[in-house]
């Protein structure tokens, strides 16, 4: 018997419960922000077909992003289902829901959105600040080791045959020779040849490439771009139709623009949310300003309660209203006041100080 690790873990069964389905979302989800690992399950007493590759990689997935990939499932000779996860390069992956289950009677929770899960020894543990350096670390070494490799073996078809394909030279050598770089080679694929291949609307296809991140990576996609920067035509490489072969196949009914569209909410109310911190928290407005703000924000609401209250004939409730729309507008008078006058202090100062220094 292997003894259990910070990349092997042995569960004796598994009876598919929604705690056993959540501890397993946990430990592959640490594994792969980790350095990858592998869960052997000896005894599976629930329906094998919630482990195979598809229903395992939608479970995960529905709980974790950025989507995790390179996991594999298989069956040893003793009938134990063994989960290889691979050390991801797209970590940290975070969890986006909650993963709550019910235990006689009692709600329960195996972790919480917005959680980032990592190995330590044989137990799964919340990141720490140095588990984050880490994962930042281990990802730029990807990167550098992918540039690295294209630049020792180009990932593009060179030929010197004229044509429309840039000229490049691949020495320090000023003489030596041109090759010309043919990115339609390499990148065979567009969105709407595998809108035409895989029978699927154009956006389908636009939506699958984002949420499968295949244009995250140059191994599966290329761009040209204009000269502000910005994306102009995607090209495809053949690592990344199989990519997406490979999930339409596993996940028939898939349609990743309904998660586009929940990305895109939530990137609109995260944009307004900021918005409104970046006035809360300065970018040069005085505290006492701001807190002179939310008072005027109460005024408003004191106002529209008293006159409600009057048009509904509740003259006792008007009249409280009343008093305490005083109050508010007298403490906001005093706020606005003090900040002129703090404000108008500092400006002098500063005047002081510069006529001084001349």
């Amino acid at each position: 018997m292997t003894p259990e690790s910070e990349q092997y873990q042995e569960s004796s069964d598994y009876n598919g419960t929604e705690k056993e389905r959540l501890g397993l979302v946990k430990t592959i989800v640490a594994m792969a922000n980790s350095t990858g690992g592998q869960l052997k399950i000896l005894e599976v007493c629930a329906e094998r077909r919630h482990l195979e590759f598809g229903a395992l990689n939608k479970l995960i997935n529905k709980y974790t992003g950025p989507p995790i990939h390179g996991i594999t499932v298989s069956e040893a000779a003793d009938g134990s289902v063994v989960i290889q996860v691979d050390d991801s390069e797209f970590k940290p992956h975070i969890m986006k829901l909650d993963g709550r289950y019910d235990e006689g009677g009692e709600n329960k929770s195996s972790f919480h959105k917005g959680q980032i899960w990592v190995r330590h020894g044989t137990r799964n543990t919340e990141a720490t600040p140095d588990d984050m350096r880490h994962m930042i670390f281990d990802a730029a070494g990807h990167v550098l080791e992918r540039v690295g490799t294209q630049i020792r073996q180009p990932g593009f078809v060179l030929a010197t045959e004229d044509g429309d394909a840039i000229a490049v030279r691949l020495a320090d050598d000023p003489d030596a020779l041109l090759v010309r770089a043919d990115p339609d080679i390499t990148y065979p694929h567009t969105r709407h040849s595998l809108s035409v291949e895989f029978d699927k609307p154009y956006l389908w296809i636009t939506a699958a490439m984002k949420v499968l991140m295949i244009e995250a990576s140059p191994e599966y996609a290329y761009t040209d771009r204009n000269t502000a920067g910005h994306p102009t035509h995607w090209r495809y490489s053949d690592a990344g139709r199989t990519v997406l072969q490979a999930k339409i196949t596993n996940e028939p009914n898939w349609d990743p623009r309904e998660w586009v569209c929940r990305l895109d909410v939530k990137i609109k109310s995260d944009l307004m949310v900021r918005g409104l911190r970046r006035f809360m928290h300065g970018r040069g407005v005085h505290p006492t300003l701001q807190f002179a703000v939310l008072l005027a924000l109460l005024c408003m609401l004191l106002f529209i309660g008293m006159w409600g209250a009057s048009q509904l004939r509740f003259p006792a409730i008007a009249q409280v209203f009343n008093v305490v729309l005083l109050l508010a507008v007298f403490v906001t008078l005093f706020f606005v006041v003090t900040t002129v006058i703090v404000m108008l202090a500092q400006l002098t100062r500063k005047l002081l100080e510069l006529y001084v220094s001349r």
